[in-house]
């Protein structure tokens, strides 16, 4: 059955007016035809957007420019419920704070409409309100009105009607109801009909409309209180800025430091140090996130590096373990959705986290059986874990001194080179100059040492 009908006169509107001039149907107007009659809450999930950040990896930084599009309905589904539990913890944790003992203007309710980004859908009972909606702006775009029939399937709060909100004249003035969609939006099999209002007639709709006194100033008789507004500010800053603001901070005094670690070391040490705060802030805000574990592990080696502090190598061996017990495939995600506090994987960057851990078992306390065990599992869950191989190429080369026998050093050479081999590859793909340039001298350097074996073993035949 074809629900949508165009209204492209003044004429058919009129008619359509008279037809649903009741109470039997809610009405929704919408200023452009959207893909879904959706929440703020989830238009703003779903919405394409373009990040900056820079991954730290390794020593150098890879600049990274996505646009975002999640596509997963049950992920998105997920974020809604997060933030919703977050908003209402906040309005708990807020008033409580403020001593506010009328928490009514920092309802959820409240919030959707003055502004704030919730999940619920705005509805009311009005035709030539919802006319109005779907009027007042994209004067470039068709607008339409959505008539809804059927809300059994949603959770529905008849706004008007509510004694908190009986003062409200906004509220009041719009016959507001409320109605919740546990994934974000109404599904078009609940719409008893659709009409698209033509862009032509937008603005001679409204000239109608003011007969009827509604227009800008009666719908929107009154703006909000001041600490409301302040308020719902702080929440948008508060869930959707903090996490990606401490990362990039951290960030930014890391590469800092690390940049100036030759040239001030005092400082440099100080500001890695202040980089560890900023990813342990990015934590609390968020621990069941693996990335912020990850990104702190890597730093905390460095500053083992630099300092020499044995306290900071165990650090962030405890950081890797809780990245992998967050996530065990070591998925490193780059880029942060400032809408939500989650990441969004970019491209291949896994198994940092078993490199760190390969790493200090090497540095620290030379136990190359759980250093190679680890590497090996960097390779296996990312054949191009930037260092890996360096690193146990590094490892074959000890074990080649150790080694008793001309067979098995030869082996461990073998298995060296072809190590710095594919860390060259791997390197050159990613600039990393410093790694690219020891691994070409360590590669020379064994094969040196195993042309040198294997004369050894000519002259002696």
């Amino acid at each position: 059955m074809n629900i949508t009908e165009k209204i492209k006169t003044i004429e058919q509107f009129k008619n359509f007016k008279k037809l649903f001039a009741n109470d039997k149907f809610l009405f929704r107007g919408e200023s452009q035809e959207f893909d879904k009659i959706s929440s703020g809450l989830y238009r703003f999930a779903t919405s394409s957007v373009t990040q900056y950040i820079t991954p730290i990896n390794a020593d150098i930084t890879i600049p990274v420019q996505i646009r975002i599009s999640p596509q997963n309905l049950k992920k998105i589904q997920l974020e809604i419920q997060n933030v919703q539990e977050n908003l209402i913890k906040g309005i708990i944790e807020y008033t409580e704070a403020k001593k506010i003992s009328n928490a009514t203007s920092f309802s959820m309710e409240y919030i959707q409409h003055y502004g704030g980004k919730t999940n619920f859908i705005d509805l009311t009972h009005n035709f030539e309100i919802a006319a109005y909606f779907a009027c007042s702006k994209d004067y470039d775009k068709d607008g339409r009105i959505v008539l809804i029939k059927n809300t059994e399937n949603y959770n529905r709060i008849n706004l008007y009607e509510d004694p908190r909100f009986t003062e409200n004249r906004r509220i009041q003035k719009q016959e507001g109801i409320l109605i919740e969609a546990e994934e974000g939006f109404i599904n078009y099999n609940d719409c008893e009909k659709i009409l698209i209002i033509s862009r032509e007639i937008k603005k001679e709709i409204l000239e109608r409309l003011e007969v009827s006194n509604i227009n800008e100033k009666s719908i929107y008789p009154d703006e909000g209180d001041i600490e409301t507004s302040r308020y719902i500010e702080q929440l948008e800053t508060k869930f959707y800025e903090d996490f990606p603001k401490h990362l990039q901070q951290a960030e930014k005094l890391h590469l800092d430091g690390w940049n100036r670690r030759n040239t001030n070391r005092i400082l440099a040490i100080k500001q890695i140090k202040e980089a560890i705060e900023e990813y342990g802030k990015a934590i609390k805000i968020n621990p069941d996130n693996h990335a912020p574990h990850t990104l702190k592990a890597s730093v905390l080696l460095k500053l083992y590096d630099l300092t020499g502090e044995k306290s900071h190598a165990v650090e962030s061996l405890k950081s890797c373990d809780m990245s992998i017990k967050l996530n065990p495939m070591g998925e490193e995600p780059l880029l942060y959705d400032p809408r939500f506090k989650t990441l969004i994987m970019t491209f291949n960057q896994k198994g940092i986290a078993y490199r760190i851990k390969g790493t200090i078992f090497y540095k620290l306390y030379k136990n190359y059986y759980l250093a190679l065990r680890n590497l090996n599992k960097a390779i296996e869950i990312n054949p191009n874990e930037s260092q890996a191989y360096y690193r146990r190429g590094l490892i074959y080369c000890i074990q080649y001194e150790s080694s008793t026998t001309k067979k098995i050093k030869k082996q461990k050479l073998d298995m060296a080179i072809k190590d710095f081999e594919k860390q060259i590859d791997v390197t050159a793909k990613q600039k990393e100059n410093f790694i690219y340039s020891e691994c070409l001298k360590l590669k020379n350097e064994a094969i040196i040492a195993k042309n040198a074996l294997t004369e050894s073993e000519s002259r002696k035949q």
